[in-house]
């Protein structure tokens, strides 16, 4: 099933997103070279569920992942190589006034 997903994104085309529910997730991931494909495909899927490249191979998103995708992710033997965060405090730093 792996490599059939690779260049497809089953849920851009007909399924529906979990809803945003404010919570920040960071999604950070390290794929060899050798797997530029699945790199290519998971960055595609990332972007159909409304996350965005916060730095190389960092990406935050504010809803929660379908279970499928996941799924997706085992199965391409990716989940080794990726580390997903919730985020329930914003940062501590703060603009000076000056």
């Amino acid at each position: 099933m792996g490599k059939k997903i690779i260049g497809e994104s089953k849920f851009r085309q007909n399924a529906e997103l979990p809803p945003e529910d404010g919570k920040a997730r960071l999604f950070i991931f390290d794929i060899p070279e050798r797997d530029r494909k699945k790199r290519l495909w998971l960055r595609l899927e990332l972007v159909s569920y409304g996350y965005r490249l916060l730095q190389k191979s960092v990406w935050v998103g504010y809803r929660p992942l379908p279970e499928d995708f996941l799924n997706d992710l085992e199965d391409l033997n990716l989940r080794s190589h990726i580390h997903i965060f919730s985020v329930h405090h914003k940062g501590t730093l703060k603009e000076e006034n000056s």
